[in-house]
């Protein structure tokens, strides 16, 4: 029996930590599991097409199923790539995770409610009401949501919302949480303490970029 499961960037450390979860579990049940690790689809990258064609490997004769993490493939594609992306694969059985797809079993992450939390603790545990928030890819799904989470807490607490306190749109880097603070601190002049008590980030690896640029809390 074979499990394969395809993800975007294994160098990642929450892909990382997925996948070690998945050969953990499929060793507990004398399966063997496969990482197909052929990036982000991108229909108009020709480098990234190179790399998609890692999941051409995938047939019904090859593996027995598939975990195909969508959320972290689909991100620069058109609404509806992806639904089309896992069709190719049938009749295999698939589970999606991070996008809820017509005829396949889904593990949703709530992205809005668990922003909504995160807000919410710093503002009622803490009293802060200066909150900085760092932002994702134009249009991403889960960053959009994550944002509004943000910004619908804020509306509630009677917070304004201050676009200084919101960085530019970016990608999910770590590097790319280093740059965004940078930007609020040393171009945006804002003083960490003051001007912004807390930062909050749609993304894990943007959090550890920031903490590393700045002693303040995340």
């Amino acid at each position: 029996m074979r499990i394969g499961l395809l993800i975007s960037r294994l160098d990642r450390g929450f892909h990382r930590t997925a996948w070690l979860s998945v050969t953990e579990t499929a060793r507990r049940h004398g399966v063997d599991a496969i990482c197909f690790d052929g990036g982000v689809l991108a229909p108009d990258d020709e480098l990234a097409r190179k790399s998609n064609a890692l999941y051409d490997l995938i047939s019904a004769e090859t593996m027995n199923g598939l975990l195909v993490w969508s959320s972290c493939l689909d991100w620069s594609v058109q609404p509806g790539a992806m639904q089309a992306f896992c069709e190719r694969f049938r009749p295999l059985p698939l589970v999606s995770i991070g996008r809820a797809l017509a005829g396949f079993p889904s593990v949703l992450v709530d992205n809005y409610q668990g922003m909504r939390e995160a807000v919410r603790h710093l503002i009622e545990a803490h009293g802060y009401r200066r909150i900085a928030f760092l932002r994702g890819p134009v249009g991403n799904h889960e960053e959009v949501l994550r944002y509004r989470g943000y910004a619908d807490v804020l509306h509630e607490y009677g917070i304004p919302l201050d676009p200084l306190l919101i960085s530019t749109h970016t990608n999910w880097e770590r590097s790319d949480g280093t740059a965004m603070v940078r930007l609020l601190v040393d171009e945006r002049g804002l003083r960490p303490g003051r001007d912004f008590q807390a930062l909050v980030s749609v993304g894990d690896d943007m959090a550890c970029g920031a903490m590393e640029a700045s002693e303040i809390t995340v």
